[in-house]
């Protein structure tokens, strides 16, 4: 005769919990069940460098400032001295 166990639930799952609240920096809006808020739903929204992260990114090649632009591979900075599509670093 099989001796019967009794009930042990399952370890806790290892797959990522759905967020309360959104997970962006310094947001704190409700996510309804999603990663992210309505608003940084948006890859291009979560993408969004603050005006501080701006002021202080060098470009790679010539270490000047870089503007922002139309997105490219590598993001969406360019050098303000050789206008090319730039890596950039910041100070």
């Amino acid at each position: 005769m099989v001796a019967l166990r009794s009930c042990v639930p399952f370890p806790p799952s290892l797959i990522p919990k759905k967020r309360e609240f959104c997970a962006v920096k310094g947001c704190s809006k409700a996510t309804n069940g999603r990663q992210y808020c309505e608003k940084h739903l948006s890859v291009d929204e979560r993408r969004k460098l603050s005006q501080e992260q701006q002021d202080g990114i060098r470009s790679d090649c010539c270490g000047a400032l870089c503007i922002t632009g139309k997105v490219h591979e590598n993001g969406e900075q360019y050098c303000t001295k050789c206008k090319q599509a730039c890596c950039w670093r910041g100070v």
